[in-house]
């Protein structure tokens, strides 16, 4: 053959061999890879979700200082029922309400505000009504941001569990107590118990 020829077979090998080999290549790769698949499904244990670590001897947890805060609202009750559930009348209960009036964010607790004077009221009345039932239960009242003063309060209590209660309310209202109830978490090492109440939920 003349080198015009070879030339000419050499460049038709490149332009059909190689294609043909990797097409032939794709088409098994695509019969064999549901296979694979099955085969790696068979012989891996079915745990989507990672190895389970051991669980051992159960040791409940026995809450002996809660702190509840309070708004004045309908929740309260499920709270404070929530709260005196976990730790019944051994434990030590802490009633706290944050004002958070344009005065009290400015004076802290140096502002004698009618607000601040009805809260103290309604706060000692749930302090009165609980030491009747036989709890033993102290109550603080807060000026201020509750993201900074909840977190405050439940650590100088020394609390080791936190009982939060939330409405059920929709858009803005969910926003600034989810945004309340995050800054409250990472301010604690302890855990913090969330009510939700769907009395004012739309249906």
């Amino acid at each position: 053959l003349s080198n015009a020829d070879g030339n000419f077979y050499w460049l038709l090998w490149l332009a059909t061999v190689p294609p043909a080999l990797l097409a032939g290549g794709l088409l098994l790769y695509i019969t064999l890879r549901p296979l694979w698949k099955r085969l790696a499904i068979y012989q891996a244990p079915l745990l989507p979700h990672g190895i389970n670590s051991e669980i051992g001897k159960l040791q409940l947890p026995q809450y002996r200082k809660i702190a509840i805060t309070i708004d004045f609202s309908q929740v309260d009750v499920l709270s404070i029922n929530h709260a005196l559930a976990q730790g019944g009348k051994d434990a030590e209960y802490l009633l706290i309400h944050i004002v958070e009036s344009a005065g009290a964010i400015l004076m802290g607790n140096e502002i004698e505000d009618l607000e601040t004077h009805r809260d103290n009221i309604s706060l000692h009345e749930y302090l009165e009504r609980l030491q009747a039932e036989g709890y033993q239960v102290a109550c603080r009242l807060g000026h201020g941001n509750p993201k900074t003063f909840i977190p405050e309060i439940v650590g100088t209590f020394h609390a080791d569990l936190l009982v939060m209660g939330a409405h059920g309310h929709r858009m803005i209202k969910d926003i600034i107590f989810g945004t309340t109830v995050e800054a409250v978490r990472h301010k604690l090492n302890i855990p913090v118990l969330i009510v939700r109440s769907h009395l004012h939920r739309p249906h």
